[in-house]
């Protein structure tokens, strides 16, 4: 049994490699082009210490 929306999304994906004679660097620099980079924004951490919002077991017992 075939899923509908995979079958779509690879005549999408195969149409689109056609476009660009399946050349991979091609391909990856045209979806580059629909990704807004630019607009978006970073975040700085001060410290260089990540510490995870949900800790596992191990770290709080590492914290105690």
């Amino acid at each position: 049994m075939k899923n509908p929306i995979i079958a779509g999304l690879r005549r999408i994906r195969d149409a689109h490699a056609r476009k660009f004679n399946h050349d991979f660097d091609a391909i990856a620099q045209d979806w580059m082009k629909l990704e807004p980079w630019e607009e978006r924004k970073t975040v700085t951490l001060r410290g260089g210490r990540i510490v995870p919002a949900f800790p596992s077991r191990k770290t709080a017992r590492t914290r105690a």
